[in-house]
């Protein structure tokens, strides 16, 4: 099986993810995995050449705002500077953590809409409460088992899951005296304290924000959901008896894969 992403201007960079396809109004990040060859043509005037190792694939990128267009052009310049920084060779891991997290500009910081219908995806807590209800009867014999100290959330997302579990956990007379919520991105800690602020007010006192893993740690539950999708990544491949490690390097400004040495 490959695994691809198309990031940014729409150069290929290798990218170890799940069986989707995924593209972004703002960053222009496309995620692909494919099993078979690829050749595909769209008539349209707004097409992404990605040159596979299974084939060659032609994507649409959408219409973009005025306001997107700035942001994918800042966002471009952001990447760009940080590639040319590291001596024209920015580790994968670092580039994809720019896209992601970068202060204002990445895909999980720069505060648009991601979740649901009038996002770019939906998870399961998003469609139906019922999968955050049926963790919750879980979490709770976890909790009922060692004191019902904390719930760890790492990658709240929407906080819709906060929500619905700590709804339920009421409901189970299991409540944790603690809920923590492990998130990086200022816009998504915005969008979680109003979403459980409007679901859960009277619960809204036991939940906790982190940037970090508590230290020294918890006693309790971790909980996650989808998170490892969206967590920077080294990749890192054999070849020729030799372990390399790929990097983004810029061919006519555009992201390109580079594989070298191990970085460190």
């Amino acid at each position: 099986m490959a695994h691809y992403a198309c990031a940014e201007t729409g150069g290929a960079t290798g990218y170890q993810g799940g069986l989707s396809l995924q593209l972004s109004r703002v960053s222009q990040c496309v995620f692909l995995s494919c099993t078979a060859p690829i050749h595909a043509t769209i008539s349209t005037s707004r097409l992404r050449r990605l040159n596979l190792s299974h084939g060659v694939v032609y994507l649409r990128i959408p219409d973009l705002s005025d306001a997107e267009t700035v942001l994918l052009d800042e966002m471009h310049g952001l990447l760009s500077d940080a590639i040319l920084a590291h001596e024209g060779s920015l580790p994968f891991d670092s580039y994809m953590e720019l896209a992601l997290y970068a202060p204002a500009l990445g895909y999980y910081a720069n505060g648009r809409r991601k979740f649901g219908e009038s996002g770019d995806f939906i998870t399961a807590p998003e469609a139906s409460p019922l999968f955050s209800r049926c963790l919750a009867h879980q979490v709770a014999e976890c909790l009922e088992k060692c004191g019902g100290a904390a719930v760890l959330e790492i990658g709240a997302g929407s906080g819709r899951m906060a929500a619905d579990m700590l709804v339920q956990l009421e409901l189970l007379e299991v409540l944790p005296r603690r809920y923590l919520i492990l998130e990086t991105s200022t816009a998504l800690q915005k969008e979680q304290h109003a979403l459980l602020e409007a679901r859960v007010p009277h619960l809204l006192s036991r939940v906790e924000w982190l940037k970090r893993l508590p230290d020294p740690g918890i006693t309790g539950v971790i909980v996650a959901n989808e998170l490892l999708d969206a967590m920077p990544v080294h990749r890192f491949r054999r070849s020729a008896g030799t372990w390399q490690e790929l990097s983004v390097g810029l061919q006519d400004q555009v992201p390109v894969d580079r594989w070298g040495p191990l970085q460190r």
